[in-house]
């Protein structure tokens, strides 16, 4: 499996981040895991051809830096076959509770998207399920932050990698994330507790206990990016401790 971050950032980071997203390569198929705004050009400047994407997974769609270029990838995705610059295809995406309802709203909102061109498949995923794909499989829980948060565990070729999305401590994240060879979290905050968001010591003593190989830090607020992040995970947790980019690529 080969990751690329779409975006690192936050909804008020700098110019040199995005908001929140990945991609995930597998050996048949691209599949992306959040798109805030800043992804979609993204995701085309690392070479990815967004008209071979057809499936998007959402960690919670409350927050707009997580959902804000699902219109721009939607749309491109219509423009794309209008002007017969690739043919019609299913187009699924996967949300929390509520997913349904919200797609549906966004649908009101931008009517041309309505008829999109191409079959577009929404579901819900329940919480603390399993689910089996052509290329991988996933299994779901839900986190602490918004009604619909949830993390994805997505298993390929003997590998697993477990997105978090934004969350506070629990103890889903640990099952979830047990013997994972990659646990990307947001990690917020250096040092300041809050009741929806991980800070640098909880992060680490969550992927101490899960037992992960290779963790990533993402999310982190712009006020406490001259914070040792590293260092200060490494106290508890030790294994790989990789700090997101913008464009970074690790193969997992």
């Amino acid at each position: 499996m080969k990751l690329t971050v779409l975006g690192s950032g936050t909804a008020i980071s700098g110019p040199d981040k995005s908001a929140a997203g990945f991609a995930l390569q597998l050996p048949n198929e691209t599949i992306v895991i959040d798109l805030g705004f800043g992804c979609f050009k993204n995701l085309q400047k690392v070479g990815i051809d967004y008209t071979k994407v057809n499936k998007l997974f959402f960690t919670h769609f409350e927050h707009i830096d997580h959902v804000n270029d699902l219109t721009a990838f939607l749309f491109a995705k219509k423009v794309s076959i209008f002007s017969k610059l690739s043919n019609p295809t299913q187009v699924d995406v996967f949300g929390g509770p509520g997913f349904e309802d919200f797609i549906k709203k966004l649908l009101t909102a931008y009517p041309v998207l309505k008829n999109p061109l191409f079959k577009l498949n929404v579901s819900e995923l329940d919480s603390f399920a399993s689910k089996k794909f052509t290329n991988f499989s996933l299994i779901t829980k839900p986190m602490v932050h918004e009604s619909s948060s949830t993390a994805f565990r997505f298993e390929a070729d003997n590998k697993s990698i477990v997105f978090a999305g934004d969350t506070a401590q629990n103890e889903n994240l640990v099952e979830l994330s047990k013997g994972a060879d990659l646990m990307i979290a947001e990690c917020n905050h250096a040092e300041k507790e809050t009741p929806n968001h991980l800070n640098a010591m909880q992060f680490a003593r969550i992927a101490s206990r899960a037992k992960v190989n290779t963790v990533m830090l993402t999310h982190i607020d712009p006020q406490d990016e001259d914070k040792d992040f590293k260092l200060m995970v490494s106290k508890d947790f030790k294994g790989e401790i990789l700090l997101a980019k913008d464009l970074m690529q690790v193969n997992v």
